[in-house]
């Protein structure tokens, strides 16, 4: 499907394929908003880990310490 998606933005309105430099722009957005959904995604999971932590009675600091790098989620 998203492939199918990238596909359509290279398409011209006069049934014709854009060229190169003017898909790429098009193109790079895409990957760095899959970029920046990965990244969030990431986030969210390790302050899910830190707040079960913490209920779990640890500290804040030892909750952090425990809890997957972002690194490692990613």
């Amino acid at each position: 499907m998203l492939i199918s998606g990238l596909a359509i933005l290279g398409m011209q309105e006069d049934d014709g394929w854009l060229d190169a430099e003017d898909y790429m722009p098009k193109y790079s957005a895409v990957i760095k908003l899959a970029w920046l959904m990965v990244v969030q995604e990431t986030y969210e999971r390790r302050q899910e880990a830190i707040t079960q932590y913490e209920e779990r009675s640890l500290s804040p600091e030892v909750a952090r310490e425990k809890a997957s790098s972002h690194y490692v989620l990613t």
